[in-house]
């Protein structure tokens, strides 16, 4: 299930603490900062799905996760470093918070990254409700009209709360959606993708354009989430198109780990977009190519030595057909 590890707390000498998904629904802390062998300390009521979305904010401590339709369980915990609880399988201090637009089981938490002192909250159903709750209780349904059903399986959020992306886990519908005002419209943006489940996705810090997704089969990018006709390429390189479920992300040093479903856990680093090849060769005029339409035949050569380089075919209608 998801599991969390604490981003603001580092403290070696008082120990650590580590947040993981248990049978039964429920969500334990596991405390070593008064226990050399730690302590198990429940956060829910053990309510919820079998893999019970939930998501956490290190700067406040607080825990969000399903509890029942229409209700959201947040555990505060207390400050970093500090003894979180006597005893085991003791619930945290929690809070049952009502929204009654949740009519149906919730599928997708998403902790907003902004306003670190009053943070909203993103919650995304199997029957593509998605609601967004500020701190002060206000919600907000932002849900994406275009569709009619469809299991929200991610929501990220871009350079602000206006940026959002949101994916579905389902077959047959459109499974990659991009909003600039906030989720008051939606654009779709699965271009030339396959008809397969999308199960998270996640915006390139360094360069807000790129985006990668998780599917059902292995792992996708695209450098301009903008475009009109998004262009998407597998990047599966050394992981093959195994199912992957979900992907997390560190600042500190911009490494992205990849959750799969049978082939385990693999990394790699965000990087800020490398310029296209127009964009540096734009008055080198080293390539040539011809015709510019054809039944199947290229001629590509380059003027200079690039050394190794990739080259991508797409038709006329941006589909990818050789790289």
């Amino acid at each position: 299930g998801f599991t969390f590890i604490d981003q603001e707390h580092h403290d070696g000498a008082n120990g650590q603490y580590r947040i993981v998904s248990f049978t039964g629904n429920t969500y334990y802390l596991l405390d070593y900062t008064t226990n050399p062998n730690g302590t198990w300390i429940q956060l829910n009521s053990g309510n919820g799905s079998f893999i019970n979305p939930a998501d956490y904010d290190s700067h406040n401590n607080k825990i969000y996760s399903h509890e029942v339709v229409g209700t959201i369980t947040e555990t505060t915990l207390n400050d970093d470093g500090t003894d979180q609880g006597s005893g085991t399988n003791s619930l945290g201090a929690t809070q049952d918070i009502v929204v009654p637009e949740l009519t149906t089981a919730v599928s997708h938490v998403r902790v907003s990254p902004y306003n670190e002192n009053a943070r909203a909250v993103y919650y995304g159903t199997v029957a593509n409700t998605l609601i967004k709750r500020a701190s002060d209780g206000t919600v907000t349904n932002i849900s994406n009209n275009n569709l009619f059903e469809g299991a929200v399986s991610c929501v990220d959020i871009g350079a602000s709360e206006d940026e959002l992306l949101l994916t579905y886990s389902n077959y047959g519908l459109q499974s990659v959606w991009y909003s600039t005002n906030g989720g008051t419209t939606w654009v779709d943006k699965e271009g030339n993708l396959p008809d397969m489940p999308v199960r998270w996705a996640l915006f390139n810090p360094l360069d807000r354009k790129e985006v990668i997704l998780a599917t059902e089969v292995g792992m996708w990018r695209t450098l301009d989430i903008t475009a009109g006709s998004v262009v998407w390429e597998p990047i599966n390189a050394n992981m093959g198109n195994v199912r992957v479920d979900m992907l997390q992300y560190r600042a500190s040093d911009n490494l992205v780990l990849a959750a799969t479903h049978g082939r385990g856990m693999f990394t790699d680093n965000f990087t800020a977009t490398p310029a296209s090849v127009d964009e540096v060769l734009a008055d080198k005029k080293v390539f040539t190519m011809y015709p510019t339409i054809s039944k199947g035949d290229f001629t590509l050569f380059a003027k200079n030595t690039l050394g190794k380089s990739r080259v991508q075919v797409f038709d006329i209608s941006g589909k990818q057909v050789y790289s």
